[in-house]
């Protein structure tokens, strides 16, 4: 059945691909080719692009931690620094749509073995604008928690616009419970309730002291 929001999410980042390299190459004078967008683009160079999306989101998502701490295309930070909510987050909203919010790492149990990629962080959706805690949560945020010698993961936030509001049929899972937040597919969730990708960040993160502390909240031996 035809779906417009998959192709929505296809077309809408595969132009901002397109329109940037055209950057690149005529605003450069050709001295940069397509060959080497991935160097350019941070979600072809960090291979967020294919891996979980078919092209980088049309706009940033800005997502600050305490101690103003702000996540940035593939900045290194660690768990402890991201234990807690971010204390600020926006992206180019309007008050009269909703948006849903994805927080995942496609890195689990590591980037070499996604076997159970991807791994529910946080799930808001129906947000009005920018608003997220007036959003409806299906999934309680939880910070990073990397296995120890996994290397670095990509904890990756995805910001969709909704066609509506939405009654959206997923498990509630609380930020004790890691149960149903492993192998969610992102692109079956979008096109199930016809979401339109539009911002997005991440940054990487390994092991630190921090992760046993959230492996004994999600009740992990």
């Amino acid at each position: 059945m035809f779906r417009p929001s998959i192709w929505l999410l296809l077309l809408l980042p595969a132009c901002f691909f397109r329109d940037s390299v055209e950057h690149y190459v005529h605003g450069h004078g050709g001295g940069i080719g397509p060959w080497n967008y991935r160097r350019i683009n941070p979600w072809v160079r960090h291979e967020l692009v294919p891996d979980i999306l078919f092209g980088p989101p049309p706009a940033t998502a800005v997502v600050v931690y305490n101690k103003s701490i702000a996540v940035d295309f593939g900045k290194v930070l660690t768990p402890t620094q991201v234990q807690s909510r971010p204390i600020f987050l926006r992206w180019p909203c309007r008050g009269d749509s909703l948006y849903t919010l994805v927080f995942l790492d496609p890195d689990a149990p590591s980037r070499e073995n996604s076997t159970l990629r991807s791994f529910q962080h946080w799930l808001v959706g129906n947000i009005p604008g920018c608003h997220v805690d007036r959003g409806t949560t299906l999934t309680q945020f939880i910070g990073s928690g990397p296995r120890e010698g996994s290397g670095l993961h990509r904890y990756t936030y995805l910001i969709f616009i909704q066609p509506g509001p939405i009654d959206f049929d997923e498990p509630t899972i609380s930020n004790t419970s890691a149960v149903n937040r492993p192998s969610f597919n992102l692109m079956d969730f979008a096109g199930k309730y016809w979401l339109t990708l539009l911002a997005g960040n991440f940054y990487q993160a390994e092991y630190d002291d921090y992760v046993p502390t959230l492996y004994a909240q999600l009740g992990f031996a």
